[in-house]
This record gives structure tokens, sequence and C-alpha cells, in this order.
């Protein structure tokens, strides 16, 4: 058999010597990143969309640096996020990124047929450079505290209930229009005020599968309002 037919693919990382420059010149090119998605939104919120995962991608890596984790070629964030140890308060936070992980590959190459997928929605994509002008600033402090008082209670970047609800509020919405599904204006915003985040876990499933946006709101018994009186 050839040698490629024993190559095996694994999601941990492996160590390395933490390396303190190489951690701020990622980060430095993170915000070179989130300059240019600014910059490109008027242009292609497709483009956009691959510098704020450009971004992110370097932040984390510049994270995985001062942690003395080296993740390789890795740009997928749900396979990062299972490179960090469970206890580790940032692996959900990772976790929570991976609806930006197609924009690195499948997003910017037509499909197999020659179709071309359609631009990522404006609000979406603004939306997804605030997160990751958060994240940014987030990893900066943390790489910034002394590795002795990293696990000190003040310093843990842990998202707050809302904020995960709207990280998967746009998960659901930006598969859901990947698939081209009809989408209520500001549904990420509704459905991170008006519904539980257990259900969105399940929601973030079903989204997947499902053929109609408001059949799998009717599933769950879900209604978000038409406008902000409602």
């Amino acid at each position: 058999m050839p040698a490629a037919s024993f190559v095996t693919l694994s999601t941990k990382a492996s160590c390395s010597m933490a390396n303190p420059r190489r951690a701020k010149s990622l980060l430095e090119l993170a915000e070179e990143d989130l300059a240019g998605a600014r910059l490109l939104l008027g242009v292609s919120t497709r483009l956009a969309r691959y510098h704020v995962q450009q971004c992110a991608e370097k932040a984390v890596k510049a994270l995985f640096e001062h942690l003395k984790l080296n993740p390789g070629r890795q740009h997928r964030f749900g396979a990062l996020a299972e490179m960090l140890p469970q206890s580790n308060e940032w692996q959900a936070r990772v976790r929570n990124l991976d609806a930006l992980s197609p924009a690195a590959t499948t997003l910017r190459y037509p499909t197999a047929e020659g179709r071309i997928l359609p631009q990522p929605p404006r609000n979406l994509v603004e939306g997804e450079i605030a997160t990751a002008a958060q994240l940014v600033q987030d990893i900066k402090k943390t790489i910034s505290v002394a590795p002795g008082q990293q696990r000190s209670g003040s310093t843990k970047p842990v998202a707050t209930e809302q904020e995960r609800k709207l990280a998967l509020a746009r998960r659901i919405v930006s598969v859901a229009r990947l698939k081209e599904l009809d989408v209520p204006d500001n549904a990420e915003e509704k459905l991170a005020i008006y519904v539980d985040e257990r259900i969105l876990g399940i929601m973030l499933k079903d989204i997947q599968t499902a053929s109609s946006f408001q059949d799998m709101l009717d599933a769950h018994s879900v209604t978000i309002p038409k406008n902000d009186n409602s």
C-alpha cells in the first residue's frame, strides 16, 4: 500500500515551547485581518467573512502558543476546541466559532456542479466581526497575564449566557441562509432574546436537515416577534 494510506488525522495538539513573540505576531496579524474584513464589507461579504475567519483562527492560535500547544495546520474551530483540555475555560468559546470554519475553504469555491454559493448576509458578517474583535481583545488580556496568575477567577474569559445564546443563534441562522431558507429579519438577535439556550442547542442540530426555518420554529413551539414592539 502507498505510504499515504497509513496517515491518520489527529485532533490532539502536541506540546511545544511557548513563544511569546510568535503569539504577539499572530495577534497583530489577526487585527490586520479584522481591519481587512471591515474594509471589504462594502465590496464582498464573502471576502470579508474569510478575513473574519482568518482573524479568529490567528487569535486562537496565539492562545494555543501561550498554552504551549501546537495545533499544526488545523483551521476548523470545532477540531481546535477538541485539542484543548476539557477543563479549559476557552473550549466552549472556540467551539462556538465553528460556524466560521467553512469561510476558510468551502464557501470560497464553487460547488462540484459549478454553482457559486450565495454571499453571506451583511448583518451576519457584521456580528461576526464584533465577535472576532472581542475575541482578540480577550486573548490579548489572557496572554498578558503571568502564568501564575492565569487561574485567577477575575481573568477567566467565561462567556455569559447571552453571549452563548447569541453565538448559537448566529450559527443556526448561518446554516439556514446557506441552505437558502426564508429567515426573518434580525433572527439572530430575536432567537438569542426569546429562546432558551438548551432549545437553541437542539435547534442547531435540527436546522441541518430542516426544509423550512418556520417549520423548525413550530416544531419547538417557538414564536419570535416580527418587530421589536411585538
